[in-house]
């Protein structure tokens, strides 16, 4: 399964270009690729006048290798040009190259610093890009709740795996709230929902991943999508995302769901966890981290 947190790492088009792409297939076909057509040359001449769109599409060209032979250099330096005034999706395109160092060398802050900014415009899938950095391996409570808060951006945004990985993560998302609540200040809330759990009381532990995305991909593949609970610990200082199933009011109980549960998920090798125990690690993971703030609107 492909995992539902992964950093896009292509390119998107913006739709009042695509008849601009359209001519330079033609171009292409006629001139043959790598032959730098009147059509790229018109593109090319706005561009160097300014032009945002066409610094944009001239990108695209280098990008897809259309009308011109393909340079990632070229392609972000023109995505530059054209991030630097305002194009969204030039600013999400160089995001992505500094991601992965395609056109431009790697640098992680600068992807950060351009998601960021297409994001601000509205563009969904920036904002599941920074939901996936701040939550695969969040230093701080701030972080976690942070990444939370841009996959509920992008979930508004009509972004489908960000949809997806809140429903995997036991989250009561919907369109009305995602956008006006602030989620940055508010506890995650399948953490939150175990505080409301009599100490008592038992809980299956079902998995312990290195990363969100593996316990997503296995909630997803289990079909526990809005039954299991997602939670993050640090043990040894590593840290772990645990995915968590049913409260029972002893062990008894909750090893006898154990044995009746599906094969594929007693072959995980689940065991009952006092629930306790599970709310003392959750206070002491950020215990020492509470000072640091971010925020989606800073």
């Amino acid at each position: 399964m492909v995992s539902i947190l992964k950093l896009p790492t292509g390119s998107i088009r913006r739709p009042v270009w695509l008849f601009v792409l359209a001519f330079l297939l033609l171009a292409t076909a006629i001139a043959g690729p790598g032959d730098d057509s009147a059509t790229v040359t018109r593109i090319r001449q706005a561009a160097e006048r300014g032009d945002a769109d066409a610094q944009f599409a001239l990108g695209m060209a280098y990008f897809d290798g259309r009308g011109v032979k393909q340079d990632l250099v070229a392609s972000s330096r023109w995505f530059a040009a054209a991030a630097r005034q305002g194009v969204a999706e030039a600013q999400f395109n160089l995001g992505n190259a500094y991601h992965t160092g395609r056109g431009v060398a790697r640098d992680p802050a600068q992807a950060l610093r351009w998601w960021r900014a297409a994001a601000d415009q509205g563009v969904a899938n920036a904002s599941h890009n920074l939901a996936v950095y701040y939550l695969e391996d969040p230093k701080t409570r701030a972080q976690a709740e942070l990444g939370l808060a841009w996959l509920r951006r992008a979930a508004a945004g009509g972004w489908p795996d960000a949809r997806r990985a809140l429903r995997q993560l036991g989250e009561a998302w919907d369109l009305g709230s995602a956008g006006t609540l602030d989620p940055a200040r508010e506890p995650l809330r399948s953490e939150a929902g175990l505080y409301t759990l009599p100490p008592d009381h038992y809980t299956v532990q079902l998995l312990a991943a290195a990363s969100l995305s593996g316990a997503l991909d296995f909630v997803g593949d289990a079909h526990l999508a809005g039954r299991a609970r997602i939670v993050r610990q640090v043990k040894g200082g590593r840290g772990l995302w645990l995915v968590l199933y049913g409260d029972y009011p002893n062990r008894e109980q909750a090893q006898a769901a154990i044995a009746a549960m599906r094969s594929d998920l007693r072959a995980a090798e689940p065991w009952a966890r006092r629930l306790g125990e599970v709310q003392r690690f959750l206070r002491e993971v950020w215990r020492d981290q509470e000072d640091t703030r971010l925020s989606v609107s800073e």
